[in-house]
């Protein structure tokens, strides 16, 4: 899942908002729940 993520966003992020997310996405895949995955996903990116 992180690789396609990546592929879909990774040009279009800041590296440093890119770094929060994965790490965000790591602690999730760990809950096994997808709510805050799609919360995450559904927030503005920072410009």
């Amino acid at each position: 899942m992180r690789e396609k993520f990546f592929r879909l966003g990774a040009n279009a992020l800041p590296r440093e908002r890119l770094d929060e997310i994965v790490k965000q996405v790591a602690v999730i895949e760990t809950q096994d729940d997808v709510a805050p995955l799609v919360e995450l996903l559904s927030m503005p990116a920072a410009a």
